[in-house]
C-alpha cells in the first residue's frame, strides 16, 4: 500500500491526520487527482486558503499546467487572490474534502460572478454531508475501500 493510500484509509478514521501528512503524500495525491480532472478541460483550479487545499491545489495546477487561484473568506465575503485570465472560461475546484464554510456551491457561485464556469470537482475524501451539487461533476480519490 501506498503512503498516499495508507493516509487516505487514515483520513476516513481521522480527517486532521491530512494536516500533519509529508509533502511528498500532497504530490501523490495531488498527482493521482490531477489525473482525474484531466479530461474535464479545466483552465484554473480553485482552492479554499487554507494549508491543505492550498498544498494539494497547487500539485493539481501544476500538473495540469493550469494557473492556481485560491479563495480567501472575510466574514462570508469570499476574495480570489488573482484575477482569472481574460480567456479562462472553465475551473475546477479542488478540495480534500467538501465543507460547510465556505460551502462548495458559494464557491462555484462566487465563480460563475466572474464568468467562469466550474466544470467539476476534485476531492480527496467523499462529500458525505452532500455539500456538492449533483449537477457537478465530481472526481474523489477514496472510493471508500
Amino acid at each position: 500500500m501506498s503512503t498516499a493510500d495508507e493516509l487516505l484509509r487514515v483520513a476516513r478514521e481521522n480527517g486532521p491526520a491530512l494536516q500533519e501528512s509529508d509533502p511528498q503524500v500532497w504530490e501523490s495525491l495531488g498527482a493521482r487527482l490531477a489525473q482525474e480532472l484531466s479530461g474535464d478541460s479545466a483552465q484554473a483550479v480553485i482552492v479554499r486558503h487554507e494549508v491543505p487545499n492550498a498544498l494539494l491545489g497547487h500539485v493539481v495546477a501544476r500538473e495540469l499546467g493550469v494557473p492556481l487561484v485560491t479563495v480567501a473568506d472575510d466574514e462570508g465575503v469570499l476574495y480570489f487572490s488573482t484575477d482569472f485570465a481574460a480567456d479562462c472560461k472553465r475551473a475546477a475546484i479542488v478540495t480534500v474534502v467538501p465543507e460547510a464554510y465556505p460551502s462548495v456551491s458559494a464557491l462555484i457561485a462566487a465563480t460563475r460572478s466572474k464568468d467562469v464556469q466550474v466544470t467539476s470537482i476534485g476531492t480527496v475524501l467523499p462529500d458525505d454531508a452532500h455539500l456538492i451539487p449533483p449537477h457537478v461533476p465530481t472526481r474523489c480519490l477514496d472510493d471508500g475501500r
